[in-house]
């Protein structure tokens, strides 16, 4: 069954990721040529021939050629930042900052509640009030959280899906596998964290129980 076609958006992002480690490459052979040696290449010619290297092993796997420029490759050796450096520069999140919200994010759909836009643009406001306390979710673009998936899903760290009935989820997660991760988890969070025993949880929350319930009617 094929796969869903890509959006322009993340085409064009992985068309960058794998432009500027192209470059990254080509001045690494650059960098790595004896100085003053008679055969010693050029920008041009490294640039010529990392592309065609690269479009004959890839260009048919990502669906797009790329042509590398000899300018850019001599100015990136001489100090120019990458793209990717220069959007970190001007990003609201900083590296670190958008680290976090990704493991916070990757985090917690593990553990079965994976966040919507709305909580993904609160975790977001959350994250940037520690550096900037004033900051509101307002100032957050109508399309911040839409770019900041595409980017995650271009990258591979996050992905998508539809959500199902709650029953059907139920009914297939019950198994030695899940009860043995369940529990795994709950031990380490409760190392860490040493939270009231009489908190850990409910058997209506935890979608299972262990051992026989049951009801009590008044006499």
């Amino acid at each position: 069954m094929p796969g869903k076609a890509k959006s322009d958006y993340i085409k064009a992002h992985i068309m960058r990721c794998e432009k500027e480690l192209l470059i990254d490459h080509a001045i690494e052979l650059y960098r790595a040529q004896p100085p003053g040696s008679r055969n010693r290449k050029g920008y041009r010619t490294l640039a010529e021939e990392c592309s065609a290297a690269w479009n004959a092993q890839n260009s048919a796997k990502f669906g797009f050629h790329l042509k590398l420029s000899s300018t850019t490759l001599q100015a990136r050796d001489e100090g120019r930042l990458l793209l990717s450096e220069k959007r970190a520069e001007d990003a609201l999140l900083t590296p670190d900052e958008d680290a976090l919200l990704t493991q916070f994010l990757q985090e917690t759909a593990n553990r079965g509640f994976p966040c919507n836009n709305k909580r993904i643009r609160e975790a977001a406001v959350s994250i940037l009030q520690r550096r900037e306390p004033t900051f509101a979710e307002i100032h957050l673009g109508k399309g911040w959280h839409t770019r900041f998936i595409q980017r995650k899903k271009a990258r591979k760290e996050l992905a998508s899906y539809w959500s199902r009935p709650l029953k059907s989820d139920r009914a297939t997660a019950v198994n030695p596998h899940t009860h043995k991760q369940y529990f795994d988890l709950l031990e380490n969070l409760f190392a860490e964290y040493q939270f009231d025993e009489d908190c850990i949880y409910g058997m209506d929350e935890s979608c299972f129980m262990k051992g026989v319930s049951s009801i009590l009617y008044p006499q």
